[in-house]
C-alpha cells in the first residue's frame, strides 16, 4: 500500500505538478496560438492518484502528528473534489504539449485525466459546469457536440455606469487567445449610459481510450491523443509521475532560427570594442569559443528526453526517480559527453569516508578550456598591474595564481569536492579540496598575500610545512564569527589551507579541524590511484548528522537542527520566506519527522556517457515529509504575517479616518 504523498506538492502554493500538468495555458502569445497545432505532441506530463482528496487527508496526517497545516486542511477541504473521476482508484492526471509554428512558436497544451466511462465523463462537467456558473455574474453549460465530445462555455459578465465621454474607440479589439472572447457594450437607456463587458470561455473535452482530455480548441476533436507507453505505464500502476519529450519533433528550421539568434548575438559580444585591453578581449574569445558549440550540440543534437518518479511505500520508504536526455548517436553532443565524462577524480579514495553530506564535481573540460584558463590567467595579471604599485609586494603572489590557473588549463579537469563531518580527533568540521595541479608557491602566495592585505591581522595568519606540503593557518575574528553565527549557528574558529596530492583542500572548524584534510589526502596519496566518477554528485545522511555529538565547541555537528527552527530558507525558502521574513523560531520538525519512520537519507548523481546524460535521484520518506511540513509551516506563517498587517493597516486607516473626523469637527466648531 501507498503511504500518503511525501512530495512537496499539497497545496495551492505547493501544489507544483499538478500546477504543470493541469494549469499551464501560455498567456503571453496571443496570435500564433492561431496557427495550425502539430499532429503529434512534443511532450507528455502525468501523474498518479495525485488528487484534492488524497492531498486533504496527507495534510490532515501532518497536522494530526506535527500541529501543522491546520489553516491549510481548511482550504483544501473547502475546495470541489467531485472535479474528478470517483469511480477510478487511482486516477491519471496529465497534459500533452503541441506545437503550433510560427515565426515565434508557441505551445498549445491538452490535458487528460482518467475517467471510467461517459456516465462518469458528464459527471465531471457537470461538477465542472456547477463550479463556475450560479454565481450573479456568472453562466456556465455544457453541451454533447457529438457521443464523447463536449463543449463547455462559461461566461462572466459586468456592468458599470459611464458617462457621454466614454466611446467604444477608447477600448481597442485586443489579440484573442484560443477558447477566450472579450467583447464590450456600451448600451443606453432613459440617458444612462452602461458599459457592459463579457468574458467568454469555451473548452473542448473529449473521450477517448479511458482518458478525458481537455483543450481550448476544436481540432481536439479529430486530432491524434496521446497514448504512449508513458501514459500506460502509469496507469498499470509502475509510476507516480512522468514525462516523455520528442525534441526531434522540434522543426530543423526553428533550431537554426534559434542557433543564428544565440550565434550572431555572440558575435557581436565578441568583438573587440573601443580602448578595450587585448586580455579582457582575449578572455571573452575564448569564453565564447569553448561555449558556443556546446550550445550548437544541445540544439541539434538532442533527440528525446524522459524521467519517472515513484513514491514512497512499505516496501520502498523513499522517493526514486531518474530522468535522461538521449542524443544523436555519434553526434558532436554525444562526443562533448563523453569528453565530459572522461575526467579522472583524485578524490575518489575518499567519496565514501562516513561524512555527513558529501558534494562533488568532476569535469574533464574542452581543449578550448585551456585557452579560457590562460586568457583568465593573463587578465588577472593585467588587473594585478593595474591596481597595484609597481614595487608592491603582493605581485609574486599574483602571478603564482595565474600560473596555477595555466596550470588548471593544461590539466582540463575542473574537480570539486566539499563535505560536512566529525572525525575524534578533528570535531565537527567542514572540508574539502579543488584539483589545482603542483604548483609549490600557491599556498605561501595565499599566505603572502593575506599578510599583505591588511598588516593589522597579520599575527592571525601563519604558514608552515608538513609532510603532506605546504599548510595554511588562519584564525577568523570574533566578529566574523558572531557573523557567521547567526546565519548558520556555527562558531568556528579557524580556516586551514593545505596543498596536497595536487589539490587545495580547505577545512573549516576548531583549532584541529586541519586533521580532517590531512587524514583524507593521506588516503589519496596511500591510494595512489584515481577514477571516473559521475559529473556531479550529492548525498546526505541525516541520521548520521545527528549522531554526531552535540558538545561540538564549533557547532557543526548541531548546525542541522539549528537550521531547522531558526532559517526560513531552510530546508527550501518557504511562501513569503524572502519577501515578508520568517521572524523568530520555528517549532522543530527535523527530528520529530525521523522518528517516524522512513528513509531519511538522499542521493543525487549526474552521469553522462556516449547516449546522453542521465540523472538519478533518491530522496527518504521522512526527509520529503519534512520539506512538505515546513513548505506548509511557511505559508501559514506568512498567512499569519499578512493577516497581522492587514489588521494594523485598519487600525491605522480607522484611526486616521477619526482624527480627520474630530479636525473636520474642530473646523466646525471654529468657523460657528
Amino acid at each position: 500500500m501507498k503511504r500518503f504523498l511525501p512530495i512537496p506538492c499539497l497545496t495551492t502554493r505547493l501544489l507544483i505538478v499538478v500546477a504543470l500538468l493541469v494549469a499551464g495555458r501560455p498567456a503571453g502569445v496571443f496570435a500564433q496560438l492561431q496557427g495550425q497545432v502539430a499532429e503529434k505532441p512534443f511532450a507528455i506530463m502525468y501523474a498518479r492518484d495525485v488528487t484534492p482528496a488524497r492531498m486533504a487527508d496527507y495534510v490532515q496526517r501532518l497536522n494530526d502528528d506535527l500541529q501543522v497545516g491546520k489553516r491549510i486542511v481548511g482550504m483544501l477541504r473547502e475546495r470541489r473534489l467531485d472535479l474528478m473521476s470517483k469511480q477510478v482508484e487511482a486516477p491519471v492526471i496529465g497534459s500533452a504539449w503541441y506545437m503550433v509554428p510560427g515565426l515565434i512558436p508557441s505551445f498549445e497544451p491538452v490535458t487528460f485525466q482518467q475517467a471510467a466511462d461517459l456516465n462518469d465523463v458528464r459527471q465531471i462537467l457537470q461538477s465542472r459546469t456547477d463550479q463556475f456558473g450560479g454565481g450573479q455574474n456568472s453562466t456556465a453549460s455544457f453541451t454533447e457536440v457529438t457521443e464523447g465530445f463536449y463543449r463547455l462555455t462559461n461566461q462572466w459578465q459586468w456592468s458599470s455606469q459611464i458617462g457621454p465621454e466614454v466611446q467604444m474607440d477608447q477600448f481597442p479589439t485586443q489579440p484573442q487567445r484560443r477558447g477566450l472572447e472579450l467583447t464590450n457594450e456600451i448600451l443606453e437607456e432613459d440617458g444612462v449610459r452602461t458599459l457592459k463587458r463579457t468574458q467568454r470561455m469555451t473548452s473542448y473535452f473529449r473521450f477517448h481510450d479511458g482518458m478525458l482530455y481537455e483543450a481550448n480548441f476544436e481540432e481536439l476533436q479529430t486530432m491524434t491523443l496521446p497514448e504512449g507507453e508513458a501514459v500506460l505505464r502509469a496507469v498499470q500502476g509502475q509510476t507516480d509521475l512522468g514525462f516523455e519529450a520528442y525534441l526531434d519533433r522540434i522543426p530543423l528550421g526553428i533550431r537554426t532560427l534559434a542557433w543564428n539568434m544565440v550565434n550572431a548575438g555572440a558575435g557581436v559580444q565578441m568583438q573587440q570594442r573601443d580602448d578595450e585591453p587585448e586580455e579582457l578581449y582575449g578572455l571573452r574569445q575564448s569564453s565564447g569559443r569553448m561555449v558556443l558549440p556546446l550550445i550548437q550540440a544541445v540544439l541539434f543534437d538532442v533527440d528525446h528526453a524522459d524521467g519517472w518518479a515513484t513514491f514512497a511505500d512499505a516496501d520502498h520508504p523513499s522517493l526514486q526517480g531518474e530522468a535522461r536526455v538521449r542524443t544523436r548517436a555519434n553526434g558532436q553532443l554525444s562526443r562533448q559527453l563523453q569528453e565530459l565524462a572522461s575526467g579522472r577524480s583524485l578524490f575518489a579514495p575518499i567519496l565514501d569516508d562516513h561524512a555527513a553530506v558529501t558534494v562533488h564535481l568532476c569535469l574533464h573540460l574542452p581543449a578550448e578550456f585551456q585557452e579560457v584558463a590562460s586568457s583568465s590567467a593573463e587578465m588577472l595579471l593585467y588587473q594585478t598591474r593595474q591596481s597595484l604599485s609597481e614595487g608592491d609586494l603582493r605581485h609574486p603572489a599574483f602571478e603564482s595564481f595565474a600560473q596555477t590557473l595555466r596550470e588548471i588549463g593544461e590539466r582540463r579537469t575542473l574537480e570539486l569536492l566539499a563535505k560536512v563531518g566529525w572525525t575524534t580527533s578533528s570535531q565537527g568540521v567542514i572540508y574539502g579540496g579543488l584539483q589545482v595541479g603542483d604548483n609549490p608557491e600557491l599556498v605561501p602566495a595565499l599566505y603572502r598575500l593575506a599578510i599583505a592585505e591588511d598588516p593589522d591581522v597579520a599575527d592571525l595568519f601563519s604558514l608552515e610545512t608538513t609532510d603532506l606540503g605546504a599548510q595554511l593557518t588562519g584564525r577568523i575574528p570574533e566578529d566574523a564569527i558572531s557573523e557567521i553565527e547567526k546565519l548558520a549557528g556555527i562558531r568556528p574558529t579557524h580556516v586551514f589551507l593545505l596543498h596536497a596530492n595536487s589539490c587545495l583542500w580547505f577545512a573549516v572548524g576548531g583549532e584541529h579541524a586541519d586533521e580532517a584534510i590531512q587524514q583524507a589526502a593521506r588516503d589519496c596519496q596511500q591510494s595512489g590511484s584515481v577514477a571516473r566518477t559521475p559529473l556531479l554528485s550529492a548525498s546526505i545522511d541525516v541520521p548520521r548528522w545527528l549522531e554526531y555529538p552535540r558538545d561540538d565547541p564549533s557547532g557543526i555537528t548541531g548546525m542541522l537542527e539549528w537550521l531547522d527552527t531558526h532559517q526560513s530558507y531552510f530546508p527550501l525558502p518557504g511562501p513569503g520566506a524572502l519577501q515578508l521574513g520568517d521572524r523568530g523560531e520555528r517549532p522543530p520538525l527535523l527530528r520529530r519527522l525521523i522518528e517516524r519512520g522512513g528513509d531519511a537519507d538522499a542521493q543525487v548523481s549526474f552521469i553522462a556517457d556516449d547516449s546522453g546524460l542521465i540523472l538519478k535521484a533518491r530522496l527518504g520518506e521522512a526527509l520529503a515529509h519534512y520539506v512538505v511540513a515546513r513548505q506548509i509551516d511557511a505559508q501559514e506563517r506568512m498567512m499569519d504575517r499578512m493577516e497581522e498587517q492587514r489588521a494594523r493597516a485598519e487600525k491605522a486607516q480607522k484611526e486616521a479616518e477619526e482624527k480627520l473626523k474630530q479636525l473636520q469637527r474642530e473646523r466646525d466648531g471654529v468657523s460657528q
